[in-house]
């Protein structure tokens, strides 16, 4: 295993998300810690459970449970998502043509390129907001990790055209 750095940070960390939080319109679904159980809540303020099996569907939906990692080096993070991999990348783009899909294959990449990061408190925090190409509104994302508790935690919000907050935790491991 690699040493920390100065700050404590180690070069590289493996996450699984462990709690996840949506809000879209009013509707919304959370899982307890560790995901085995999801409540939710429709505008109308009516209460759903969502059973084991659905709890399991939806967090396979939403890929969560995927892991990914944070890299740490020379003061940037960059945050590693196995799905959004070169291969995933280009299905999803296969319809777009070949000029707009290697345009938005370097949106994508400079998306998920190392951002600067800061630290306050043995908190990394660095933010971003998504391209405009990703047509999802005004949406910024608030990253944050605790280096005592090598906690990560996204916290998401969007506004017009959609209104949309949500929040992943995460607990990381140094790889």
């Amino acid at each position: 295993m690699r040493q920390a750095d100065q700050n404590g940070l180690f070069p590289e960390y493996a996450c699984t998300t462990n709690k996840f939080d949506m809000n879209m319109s009013g509707n919304r679904v959370t899982t307890n810690e560790g995901m085995t159980a999801a409540t939710g809540s429709k505008p109308n303020g009516e209460k759903i459970e969502f059973s084991s099996k659905e709890t399991r569907e939806m967090i396979k939906e939403f890929n969560l449970d995927q892991s990914y990692s944070l890299r740490f080096s020379d003061n940037k993070v960059a945050l590693v998502d196995p799905n959004l991999n070169a291969q995933k990348l280009s299905e999803a783009l296969k319809d777009e043509s070949p000029a707009d899909r290697a345009k938005l294959t370097r949106v994508v990449e400079g998306f998920f390129a190392p951002i600067k990061y800061k630290i306050d408190n043995n908190v990394a925090s660095w933010s971003q907001k998504y391209p405009k190409e990703f047509e999802l509104g005004s949406t910024t994302i608030a990253h944050s990790f605790n280096l005592k508790t090598q906690q990560y935690l996204a916290s998401t919000r969007t506004t017009a055209p959609y209104q949309l907050k949500m929040k992943i935790w995460g607990s990381c491991d140094p790889s």
